[in-house]
């Protein structure tokens, strides 16, 4: 074969190639998602509140008791003083 009828070969399957690439990409575009776009605006801040009812309960559970048995007389430590 010679060089011409080499290239135009090439140049035909590039071309069936292409048409059959382009087919496929316009045949599954039909079932397509529709997007919805909007303007972007500032809005006042948003606040949001949670309410709930219940009780909160400990994972694990700890019975402490002295080594020694005894009275405590004095407590050196204050309520809520660092």
């Amino acid at each position: 074969m010679s060089r011409g009828k080499k290239i135009w070969i090439v140049c035909g399957i590039v071309v069936v190639l292409a048409i059959v690439i382009i087919a496929g990409v316009l045949t599954s575009r039909k079932g397509g998602v529709i997007v919805q776009t909007s303007v972007v605006q500032r809005k006042d801040v948003l606040s949001s509140k949670v309410t709930a009812s219940g009780e909160i309960r400990a994972k694990q559970f700890v019975d402490v008791q002295p080594e020694v048995p005894g009275v405590i007389t004095e407590l050196y430590v204050h309520e809520g003083i660092r």
